[in-house]
C-alpha cells in the first residue's frame, strides 16, 4: 500500500516507477470487516491480558485462528477447491484422520505463522492497513472528501505504473 504512496509524497519526478503487488488504495469496509474479525478472536483469548504477556508465553491459538480467517482472504473459493478439494488425510496429517485437508493445511498455517509471530504485531499491522488510505491528505477541498478525490490521486500516479495482483485474492480486487 506505502508504493503507491510514495510518488505523491516526494517531488514530482523523484518517483518514475511503481510496481504495486497485491494491494489497494484503501481497504473497503468488508475488508475492514475482516481485520476486526481476525482482531477480535485475538481480543477473546483469555490469556492475551490487553497484550501484556509479562513472565508467561503469550497465547497462540487465537492468533493462529486469526491467521486462518486471514488465509480465507488471500484465495477464492475455487482456488480451495483445486488444490485442496474436500479430500481427507493428506500430507501432514494422521492416516486416520477425520481432517479434511484443507483443515489440516490452515491448521499448518496457522501453527507455523504463531511460531514466528506476535499477536500485538497482528493487531497493530492489521489495524495500520485498515487506516491507510491514500488519497488522504490530498484533497482539494476544505471537506477532505478521501472518496471523491481518489480518480484524481490515482491519476497522479507515475504513467508507467505497473499493477499485479492475483485472481485468487478477494481483498485487492
Amino acid at each position: 500500500m506505502a508504493v503507491l504512496k510514495w510518488p505523491l509524497c516526494t517531488p514530482e519526478g523523484y518517483v518514475w516507477h511503481i510496481i504495486p503487488i497485491a494491494t489497494s488504495a484503501r481497504h473497503s469496509a468488508w475488508c475492514i470487516s475482516w481485520g476486526e474479525t481476525q482482531r477480535q478472536s485475538i481480543y477473546s483469548d483469555p490469556a492475551y491480558w490487553d497484550g501484556y504477556y509479562a513472565e508467561r508465553e503469550q497465547s497462540k491459538s487465537r492468533l493462529g485462528a486469526a491467521r486462518m480467517a486471514a488465509l480465507l482472504t488471500y484465495q477464492s473459493r475455487d482456488s480451495f477447491k483445486s488444490r485442496l478439494g474436500r479430500a481427507q488425510g493428506g500430507k501432514g496429517t494422521k492416516v486416520n484422520s477425520q481432517l479434511f485437508n484443507v483443515q489440516s493445511y490452515l491448521r499448518y498455517q496457522g501453527d507455523k505463522f504463531t511460531a514466528h509471530f506476535n499477536a500485538n504485531c497482528y493487531i497493530h499491522i492489521t489495524h495500520k492497513l485498515d487506516m491507510h488510505d491514500v488519497a488522504c491528505g490530498c484533497s482539494s477541498s476544505p471537506s477532505d472528501d478521501s472518496e471523491a478525490d481518489l480518480p484524481r490521486v490515482l491519476a497522479m500516479l507515475p504513467p508507467r505504473t505497473l499493477v499485479i495482483s492475483r485472481l485468487s485474492s478477494i481483498l485487492c480486487r
